[in-house]
């Protein structure tokens, strides 16, 4: 379904946050969610990426990138494959720099990875000056987040396509959370492919 057909609940009752990946951390910025599907797709999201913990701050900014993309209208499915993707970069990411980055870096680095995802995947895509107009304005100027696009890139060695397992594994993981004909048990992901 496209964006305006994800369920709006601005209470967010109902919610298990105890079922949700960092769900600690997602309550305090639901206020930036755009629907409740918001919520469990974040938690997934940070499932795929295996984190542990992340900056509030870093929540807030993944939050508000799910917002941009439902306010410019992408369809859920599109939603979905774009957080598989970015999850996928982002496990080689940080393998490679993992070390060298703080919490905060950890969503800047995940919001850019959903740019590359973007980029890659969508016929009409939003430009990287309006990313970092919403997004990025008050992190870094426009010249440095084109060069941590750039970076990004030569730490995923300019591959952007995901192996077909790989991609399955995540997409449904994510798209099951909100279209329960996709689902398994939210709390629990099967395991991952090798």
């Amino acid at each position: 379904g496209r964006a305006g057909e994800a369920a709006r609940d601005p209470s967010f009752e109902g919610v298990d946050w105890e079922h949700i990946q960092l769900g600690h951390r997602i309550r305090l910025v639901k206020r930036h969610a755009y629907c409740t599907d918001d919520l469990w797709l974040l938690g997934v999201f940070f499932q795929l990426c295996d984190l542990e913990d992340i900056h509030g701050d870093s929540v807030k900014l993944l939050m508000k990138t799910l917002k941009f993309f439902r306010l410019c209208d992408y369809s859920a499915e599109d939603i979905c494959s774009v957080l598989a993707h970015a999850s996928s970069y982002f496990s080689t990411v940080h393998a490679l720099r993992g070390e060298q980055m703080d919490s905060r870096e950890v969503g800047y680095a995940l919001a850019t990875l959903m740019f590359l995802a973007h980029s890659f995947l969508q016929d009409e895509t939003c430009p990287l000056h309006i990313w970092h107009q919403y997004l990025f304005r008050k992190y870094c100027p426009l010249k440095t987040l084109n060069t941590a696009v750039i970076r990004l890139m030569e730490l995923l060695r300019y591959v952007l396509r995901l192996m077909d397992a790989d991609l399955a594994y995540r997409f449904h993981a994510l798209l099951g959370t909100i279209q329960p004909q996709w689902a398994h048990p939210r709390h629990h992901l099967r395991e991952q492919p090798r």
